[in-house]
Formats: C-alpha cells, sequence, structure tokens
C-alpha cells in the first residue's frame, strides 16, 4: 500500500501540529491510537481518553468509521503532508453518542441544550466543539 504522511492540525492552535508516517492501508483507529500516544504538549493531555471521542477531518469528509482504512476514505497522497482536523467531542456528546449505538457527530451538546446560556462552555475542564459543513 502507498506510504502517506498525515500532518494533524488542532482547532485554534495555530502552528500546533503532530505528524505522523503511515500507509493507506491503517485503520482509523490505527491512526487516532497513535495520535492520542503522541499528542502534542502544547494542547491540554487527553490521557485516558477513548478513541470514539476523536473526530478526524480530512478535506471535508470525516473519517467516522473506526474500522474503515485510509484508502476506504480516499484519503489523497500529497507531495506535502495531508493535512487532518482533530476534534476532541465533549465527554457528555460523545457519551450520548456513543448510548444512542452511534459514532457520529450529536447535536445539541452545548451548554444551552444543558440549561446554560448560548454559547456559554457546559464544562469548563471538556469544552471543545466543532461544527462541519459539507
Amino acid at each position: 500500500m502507498a506510504a502517506i504522511e498525515l500532518k494533524f492540525l488542532f482547532p485554534n492552535r495555530d502552528g500546533v501540529f503532530a505528524t505522523y508516517a503511515t500507509n493507506l492501508d491503517t485503520s482509523v483507529l490505527e491512526v487516532k491510537q497513535w495520535l492520542i500516544d503522541n499528542w502534542p504538549e502544547a494542547i491540554d493531555a487527553v490521557e485516558g481518553i477513548a478513541p470514539f471521542r476523536i473526530r478526524l477531518i480530512c478535506m471535508g469528509k470525516m473519517l467516522e468509521d473506526d474500522t474503515k482504512s485510509l484508502a476506504a476514505y480516499n484519503v489523497k497522497v500529497f507531495p506535502h503532508p495531508t493535512p487532518i482536523n482533530v476534534n476532541v467531542r465533549p465527554a457528555d456528546v460523545a457519551q450520548r453518542a456513543l448510548s444512542a449505538g452511534k459514532n457520529k457527530t450529536v447535536s445539541g451538546g452545548g451548554a444551552a441544550a444543558q440549561g446554560g446560556a448560548p454559547g456559554s462552555p457546559a464544562n469548563q475542564e471538556d469544552n471543545m466543539a466543532c461544527c462541519v459543513v459539507s
């Protein structure tokens, strides 16, 4: 299988990234596990985080099935590292998705849905969220 170098980009963290050299038959779960094991020091640690809380987005496509390979998602090999956007779902949203039997985006996880003011974080320790429009 073709070799690929991935460059993980983090929201609101200009200049902070991680790179991973692998091949296209690597599963999304293996990529997430590598990322957890090699999390950038400049970003709060993710010790003990479950891989299903990590969302990987490549060229506007969410890599949501952990069992599929990068090739199955048609991840492109470029002369430069292939950019992958990384988002960590808040624990409460991820738990609701898991309870619903889905490993997909769940809407309504913000503070407003939990009785807080719109736009305010529901939990100061776990307030990362993402909106992907395709």
